[in-house]
């Protein structure tokens, strides 16, 4: 508690002294603005130097709301107006607009300027321009006024936009205001509805006039205001909705609906409204309608969504999802009609997941009703999606879970289990509650625990600790359960070597087969347990014997008669035999040198995966780089893909030992899903002068990184490549600078 005390005082000092400064900075700058008298200060405005003049006027700027001294510069701020300097301009302005009425000697200027408005960025000049204008007030509306008839839009929509500064004056203006949202320049149009929609009334009430207007435009602009308008345009919102009912342009019905909506209308016949335009397709008026309803009380709405549930048209369906999500929790009514809909085995997959996303959004209160659903439905009715969906609320799901153990109700545990073991370290928070039921009475509660536990990532040795009586257990389902959470965590498995040696053993198949690929998670830390696991290559059960080949590869070792076994399994069992084999011996490095022949007669295997697990491992045991390029070379015009990747990965790991593969590496340049490998390996590969041609070709490649190798290659031969010259020389004007560059050097090389 001291040192958070300390930490806020310092905290507390330092912002206290920082505010201190920047007010005795400004009350500084005050000093100095009283310091020089105007008439200096005026003198300043019209002096050479930028800063002066800048200083000037912002000296200005900070006596005019102050002292009423500052009217004598209003002559020199006008002429500043047209400073070229835009901080000289922008405090002369706002000394304007501060000084107010006594600004009034300015208003031609300032209308002047209102001449360039950019439509698609603020303009400073215009918008400022338009903003002193209203601060002037009373003075300047008869010169706004005539403005509104300029031949430049930008001139009269900045004498609109001054408007909504001169509330005062709204008598007078909300007329011509009225008359410029027909405009025939939409900016205009736009700007006038939006003063409209500030200034008081009679505004309001003439914009009531122009919601029936015959021009669409103008409709448009109009309910665009009232809209903005908001609850004090709540009077006008029966003559709007009689209106929109008639509007045959969705946009413009769309923003009508917006316009009633921001207005907080909440009538039967609003309501009405909305219900028979919530199946339109128009996506316009489909989100207004959503937006509206959403406006409304949840409790009007959600009796409504619920039936729309119900509805046999499936867009429907999902957009009443959609809104109950956007509503949450308070939608929870509507939990049970969802788990029902997303239950029924006629609704597609799409369909489901928009529903799943409905009932997660309406938040945690979903859990009970999902768990109570799981209890309820038989084990194999399909329902299985409910258990997923538990996973899907994360950490704030967590709590909920953990209360549904204190049931006791084995499907809700079993389901609560699962949910953990998918949201992984997000459930870290329940590993106490998930420990305890490791403990449960019930096996399949057991297992489906231990499956967890290895899920949330508790430390490995922790984990072990928790495992093992798991793995002594009497329930059968339990021990495989147990086994295969090590599986997850090579350290955990590591720990218990010992106990996975002794369940070799077991009597069950299924058992043997997980302790067999718990011990290879671990590597050749259990490379102590090589005997054990040859012998069990030997073992009647194929999927153990598969195992344990899976097993010896990941140690990366094996006896001789293990490797003379598996040497059997392979020429005499099937594909799959004969794949976990060439998988397996391929992870021991040169060690199955002596069977090198099974390999090479796989590699033109009819089969992709035995092909290529047949390559990879020739690759890792042939020593002789002469026979394993021949290979490699054949390999670069296989039909599979990741065989001849394979191959380029290879080449480019042998560098300049593969450069008689360079003509074919050339070759593949030409194929797209090759190229950028083959690239790769030619970099490592010396330039050879017999291949000069095709470096020169690769000059006029469409690909930038092949005419970029071409110049680099030919730059290597130096001045053998001088015939290239006229190439290379065209090179310097590639589209791309790295080629440009690289042909910049090669000349260099090859002229030196």
């Amino acid at each position: 508690m001291k040192k958070i005390t300390i930490f806020a005082f310092v905290k507390n000092r330092f912002l206290t002294v920082l505010i201190l400064n920047l007010v005795c900075l400004t009350s500084f700058q005050m000093v100095l603005a009283q310091e020089k008298n105007v008439q200096s200060l005026i003198q300043d405005l019209n002096h050479d130097d930028n800063r002066i003049r800048r200083d000037a006027a912002l000296y200005l700027s900070q006596l005019a709301g102050t002292s009423s001294d500052v009217i004598e510069a209003v002559p020199a701020l006008i002429k500043a107006l047209g400073d070229s300097q835009q901080q000289v301009w922008f405090h002369s302005i706002t000394a304007l607009s501060k000084l107010g009425p006594d600004a009034a000697p300015a208003i031609p200027e300032l209308i002047n300027d209102l001449r360039e408005m950019r439509r698609r960025s603020v303009n400073a000049k215009w918008y400022r321009s338009a903003y002193t204008l209203g601060q002037i007030g009373e003075a300047a509306v008869e010169p706004i006024l005539e403005a509104c008839d300029h031949s430049k839009p930008s001139v009269r929509a900045g004498a609109a936009k001054a408007m909504e500064w001169i509330p005062e004056a709204s008598a007078q203006l909300a007329p011509v205001l009225i008359k410029l949202l027909e405009d025939e320049d939409e900016a205009v149009r736009e700007i006038a509805a939006e003063s409209l929609s500030l200034l008081p009334e009679p505004a309001l009430k003439l914009l009531q006039e122009t919601i029936h207007h015959e021009s669409a435009a103008t409709r448009k602009v109009t309910y665009i205001a009232l809209g903005k308008a908001g609850l004090r345009a709540k009077r006008t919102s029966q003559s709007l909705l009689q209106r929109i009912e008639k509007e045959a342009d969705p946009e413009l019905l769309a923003i009508g609906i917006d316009a009633l909506a921001k207005m907080e209308v909440n009538d039967s016949s609003f309501f009405t409204f909305l219900m028979n335009h919530f199946e339109s397709e128009e996506t316009q008026v489909q989100q207004s309608v959503a937006n509206a309803m959403l406006s409304l009380p949840p409790a009007q709405m959600i009796p409504i969504f619920i039936g729309f549930l119900e509805s046999k048209n499936e867009s429907i369906q999902l957009r009443a999802a959609n809104l109950l999500g956007h509503i949450g929790s308070k939608a929870a009514p509507a939990l049970q009609s969802l788990i029902k809909v997303i239950d029924n085995e006629a609704t597609n997959t799409s369909q489901a997941d928009a529903f799943k996303n409905a009932l997660v959004s309406i938040g945690p209160l979903g859990i009970p009703a999902l768990l109570e659903h799981i209890s309820l439905v038989e084990p194999n009715s399909g329902s299985f999606w409910a258990v997923d969906l538990l996973a899907e609320y994360g950490m704030v799901g967590v709590s909920n879970l953990e209360k549904a153990l204190e049931n006791n109700n084995p499907r809700q545990i079993l389901a609560v289990m699962g949910a953990f073991a998918t949201m992984g370290a997000t459930a870290i928070d329940a590993e106490e509650s998930i420990v305890r039921m490791t403990q449960h009475a019930s096996p399949p509660i057991r297992a489906a625990a231990a499956q967890s536990l290895a899920s949330i990532g508790i430390k490995p040795a922790k984990l072990s600790s928790l495992i093992e009586p798991l793995l002594n257990d009497k329930n059968l389902t339990v021990r495989q359960s147990a086994v295969a959470s090590l599986r997850k965590s090579p350290e955990a498995a590591a720990e218990q070597l010992g106990k996975l040696n002794d369940l070799l053993n077991d009597p069950d198949p299924g058992m043997r087969e997980n302790a067999l690929l718990a011990i290879a998670s671990t590597g050749n830390q259990a490379s102590d347990l090589v005997e054990e696991v040859a012998m069990l290559l030997a073992d009647s059960t194929p999927t153990v014997q598969m195992a344990a080949i899976k097993t010896l590869g990941f140690i990366g070792n094996a006896p001789d008669l293990a490797l003379r076994q598996m040497d059997w399994l392979a020429r005499n069992g099937n594909e799959t035999s004969l794949l976990n084999v060439l998988n397996s011996l391929g992870r021991m490095g040169d060690r199955p040198v002596a069977y090198l022949s099974l390999f090479e007669s796989n590699l033109s295997n009819a089969d992709d995966g035995i092909r290529e697990s047949a390559f990879k491992g020739y690759i890792a045991i042939e020593k002789n780089n002469e026979q394993l390029l021949v290979a490699m070379i054949q390999v670069l015009s296989d039909e599979s893909i990741a065989m001849r990747h394979a191959s380029l990965k290879a080449m480019a790991s042998m560098r300049e030992d593969a450069a008689e593969a360079i003509p074919h590496l050339i070759d593949r340049l030409d194929h797209d899903e090759d190229q950028d490998l083959a690239l790769g390996a030619l970099r490592f590969m010396p330039s050879q002068i017999e291949f000069m041609e095709d470096y020169m070709a690769s000059l006029e490649h469409k690909d930038p990184g092949v005419r970029h190798f071409g110049c680099r290659a030919l730059g290597r031969l130096g001045g053998d490549a001088i015939s290239a010259l006229p190439k290379l020389k065209n090179a310097r004007s590639d589209k791309y600078r790295f080629v440009r560059d690289e042909a910049k050097k090669a000349i260099q090389r090859i002229e030196d």
